[in-house]
């Protein structure tokens, strides 16, 4: 399903449901001129395909028209303060500014009902989950804007994001429920808070689970939120309690991968081989646990693998065979 499909779908719920969900009347007339856009847009793209003369009236039709909706955008933008960067940033613009009432749970199931996909699990408080990603976006792209050509991006790119972060929700929740969704919070919050937790380290940067395991970049270029389908198996490691990083805490996956993304020593987790995602990290995890038995912190331990200082063999998983077999 596309991206702008999903937003297509949010926009006629929340057109729907607008009077139980808005207390006033002011964006109605810009969701309907959204829809409108969308539906239109579409109609143009599928006849600029065609060879029939006959099409030439209604390309030019439907052009001034798109035109005429457009002009109502750069109108929404002005009220609002905010650049004209395009017709579906502006959409965007205004599903994110008014999250809290357009992601509410009345809205969300009629959303999901229209999609035919449970995009957004049963949990609470999207309205403040969507308003994290985003604030935690907005602030990598800062601190990183090289990386990202910063100035490039704008909420439609923010956006994207957030659709494919729900899609690996949705897939962990299915196969691991609410405690792997949790683990899953729980590792990405702590990845986020890292910077503070070591800013003396000249390496720090702001990052978070979804940049280190498959990059913004990646995410910004998906056009449908089945994209990142076929590359989940990372954030199912981390979800799994018994899995690969079974011996580990939350906090301990954060500093671990966090650690290995700054100093660009990734290549000690992850597998070479197709067929998995990590190596079989078991060894790094007993070296932890061995090493708070005789009083030496996990930061330690973490650091000192990273180094080198501390020699432990990491081998890819065995085929066929469990996690914590060497």
């Amino acid at each position: 399903m596309s991206i702008n499909d999903v937003i297509y779908k949010i926009l006629v719920c929340t057109y729907k449901n607008y009077d139980e969900i808005f207390k006033d009347n002011d964006l109605k007339e810009y969701v309907g001129c959204m829809i409108l856009f969308i539906e239109k847009h579409q109609e143009f793209l599928k006849l600029i395909k065609s060879n029939d003369p006959s099409d030439i009236d209604k390309l030019k039709k439907l052009s001034s028209e798109l035109e005429g909706i457009r002009d109502k955008f750069k109108y929404y933008c002005k009220l609002n303060q905010i650049e004209y960067k395009g017709d579906f940033a502006t959409i965007s613009h205004l599903l994110l500014k008014h999250k809290n009432n357009i992601f509410v749970r009345k809205n969300i199931n009629d959303i999901n009902e229209l999609l035919n996909e449970k995009l957004f699990v049963p949990i609470n408080d999207y309205n403040n989950i969507i308003n994290d990603f985003e604030e935690k976006i907005h602030s990598i792209l800062k601190e990183n804007s090289y990386t990202f050509n910063s100035n490039n991006k704008n909420e439609y790119d923010i956006l994207k994001v957030i659709f494919c972060i729900l899609r690996m929700y949705e897939l962990v929740y299915d196969k691991y429920g609410l405690q792997g969704l949790n683990r899953l919070r729980k590792v990405n919050d702590g990845i986020y808070k890292m910077k503070d937790m070591y800013k003396m380290n000249i390496y720090s940067r702001r990052t978070d689970l979804y940049d280190i395991l498959y990059s913004y970049n990646l995410l910004f270029k998906a056009k449908g939120i089945n994209d990142i389908d076929s590359i989940c198996d990372m954030v199912f490691d981390v979800a799994d309690k018994d899995g690969i990083f079974k011996k580990f805490k939350e906090l301990e996956i954060s500093e671990l991968l966090y650690k290995c993304d700054v100093n660009n020593k990734k290549h000690l987790l992850f597998s070479s081989s197709n067929s998995y995602a990590f190596k079989d990290l078991s060894v790094i995890g007993n070296a932890i646990k061995n090493g708070e038995v005789n009083g030496r912190a996990s930061s330690k331990t973490i650091d000192d693998f990273i180094s080198g200082k501390l020699k432990l063999n990491i081998n890819e998983k065995p085929s066929g065979g469990s996690y914590g077999t060497i």
